[in-house]
């Protein structure tokens, strides 16, 4: 694929994450505005955020390390790669784009573009968020609530490209071991996947002052503070009784609406367990397929448990809509380790090629059922009233209003002012 090719799909792909994080904010702040009532019928926000996660999910389960995966459902994973490419460096040729330049390392400048493509996701979103705010009249909860909830949501989206950008520095692996006269080893010791060139940790190499200067600081920032961060601040808050306050809603409900009271903080269990998978998938080199595998299936039963005994969202049925997804991934983690050769021998194509299809199906039932229940919960009217008052529509709306012809126009306006 041509450099030209890659850019355009990648700027095509952080314009429909743009696209899905603004309308996550959009069903996020109607849920946030609106008290809710009816806790048997899910609201969009649940299935939306079930819907992501799923992608989320089977995203990394995708990229696991030496898995033959087979044509029939390689391909779909490539899909899903491409839709993720704006959050992760993996589904994307940055070496094509990047070859040849000058200055800081490939594989580093890699890496800081993983970083900060959430931020410039973030500015464009706000810079449309100021644009609509110009263009129409100001909501009761103001900008301040569109730039907390549009950072929790990028937060939300990103966090597994962050974690993998950051462990991805520390994912190292061993090609020779010492051998004795008259043989010799080439390449001995541990070396950066990233650029097989950097022994790891080397004072001769670059490796060691980025793993150390970077890595260490964001692993800490996004396994650890990040959900420590959520836990305290949810807890304190209910502790103070701020939960069913209206303003604190508007800014902060993207974290606790969708858990009961008692379990306000369950969004620092949600990163945690998005942590543990990218570290099984980012450790896949070292680790090995068939470990990874068990591991990956392993962190989803743990998850799926933890949902059946704890049961912590508001609604029940979208306790069973994050079960199912739990329960589709874990069968997905679980076929993936069949394919695995064992002793040089691999299953037939005949049987990579059948399960390669229940996988897709599996995946193509869960997420098809569940888009059809978020179509049904959503108030298409608020939502195309949103999108009117959008700058988009707007402008759509003026070009209309000014192909219509002025007869017309005058007549509409009687009619409205005679209330007809």
């Amino acid at each position: 694929m041509s450099k030209a090719a890659i850019i355009v799909l990648y700027v095509l792909a952080i314009f429909a994450m743009m696209g899905l994080v603004r309308l996550l904010v959009h069903f996020t702040t109607s849920a946030d505005l609106v008290p809710r009532t009816d806790l048997q019928t899910p609201i969009p926000a649940e299935l939306l955020r079930a819907l992501v996660i799923h992608a989320q999910w089977l995203y990394i389960i995708s990229m696991m390390v030496g898995v033959p995966w087979p044509a029939t459902i390689a391909w779909p994973l490539q899909v899903i790669g491409g839709i993720w490419s704006s959050t992760s460096g993996s589904s994307i040729g940055f070496e094509c784009i990047l070859q040849g330049s000058k200055g800081l390392p490939i594989a580093v400048q890699k890496l800081l573009i993983c970083l900060f493509t959430p931020a410039g996701i973030l500015f464009g979103v706000l810079m449309l968020e100021a644009i609509m705010h110009y263009l129409r009249p100001l909501r009761s909860a103001g900008a301040g609530h569109d730039f907390v909830s549009v950072a929790m949501c990028i937060v939300f989206m990103f966090l597994p490209s962050w974690v993998n950008t950051a462990l991805s520095l520390f994912t190292c692996i061993t090609l020779d071991t010492p051998v004795e006269a008259p043989y010799q080893a080439e390449a001995v010791g541990s070396w950066w996947v990233e650029d097989m060139s950097q022994l790891c940790y080397s004072r001769s190499g670059y490796h060691r002052g980025w793993a150390l200067g970077l890595g260490i600081p964001l692993t800490l920032l996004f396994c650890v503070g990040l959900p420590a961060g959520v836990f305290l601040f949810m807890w304190f808050s209910r502790k103070q009784g701020k939960l069913q306050d209206m303003q604190f809603q508007e800014h902060y409900g993207f974290m606790y609406r969708l858990w009961k009271d008692d379990w306000c903080w369950w969004e620092a269990v949600v990163l945690l367990q998005t942590c543990a998978l990218v570290m099984v998938s980012t450790f896949g080199f070292a680790l090995g397929p068939f470990y990874q595998g068990i591991i990956s299936a392993t962190v989803l039963a743990c998850v799926g448990m933890l949902l059946l005994a704890v049961k912590p969202f508001k609604c029940p049925a979208a306790g069973r809509v994050a079960v199912l997804s739990v329960c589709v991934l874990f069968f997905t983690a679980q076929v993936a380790l069949t394919f695995i050769p064992y002793n040089s021998v691999g299953p037939p194509s005949a049987y990579g090629n059948v399960m390669g299809v229940l996988l897709i199906l599996a995946n193509i039932a869960f997420l098809v059922g569940t888009t059809w229940k978020l179509v049904r919960v959503v108030d298409w009217a608020l939502l195309v009233k949103a999108l009117h008052l959008s700058p988009v529509g707007r402008c759509c709306s003026d070009a209309a209003n000014m192909a219509e012809p002025p007869h017309e126009k005058g007549a509409a306006g009687l009619r409205q002012r005679q209330g007809v």
